[in-house]
């Protein structure tokens, strides 16, 4: 089995409330419905939700189960960014980028703890851009994944061209 633990961060705690309860909604479980090939691949993997906003033993419990399962997708606020530790975490994605790069550092540590490597994804928007050149007086750099590319990779609904139906002007 792969294990597999990903971070994902989001800026504020609804906004993990959101996407928990969205991905909740498509988590693998057997399914015979309309669209069943495309629900039950959605997310194989057990989601968890951490923020301030949760009650103290509520936090607690999803920290020691998150870092318990094999494969897991913890989403959260930087309430998880420092003191806590997760030795199997391999992938940091930032949905949101935090307001300063050594912030953006502090979530990305997360995967290279005693020696290992990790992988990190960070979401920017076009206006967002100049955050880059902020990572880079603090010696990050990375490599873009241009979004149109990476949407005609993923066919919606069996459809083969996905831009026809985004467009990075209409959503900035």
């Amino acid at each position: 089995m792969l294990i597999l633990q990903i971070v994902l961060f989001f800026s504020t705690c609804d906004a993990v409330d959101f996407h928990y309860s969205l991905l909740n909604e498509f988590q693998f479980k057997p399914y015979s419905g309309p669209g069943a090939e495309i629900k039950q691949r959605f997310v194989n993997c057990k989601t968890f939700q951490l923020h301030g906003n949760m009650e103290q033993e509520d936090r607690r419990s999803a920290f020691e189960t998150f870092r318990r399962e094999k494969s897991a997708l913890l989403l959260s606020t930087d309430v998880c960014a420092r003191g806590l530790d997760f030795p199997k975490v391999k992938c940091i994605i930032q949905y949101d980028s935090p307001g300063e790069a050594t912030e953006y550092a502090r979530r990305v540590r997360r995967t290279a703890r005693l020696g290992e490597r990790g992988d990190s994804l960070l979401f920017l928007q076009p206006i967002e851009m100049d955050y880059l050149k902020e990572l880079e007086k603090h010696g990050v750099s990375l490599a873009e994944f241009p979004f149109l590319k990476i949407l005609d990779s993923y066919p919606l609904y069996g459809h083969k061209h996905v831009k026809k139906f985004v467009s990075i002007d209409a959503h900035p």
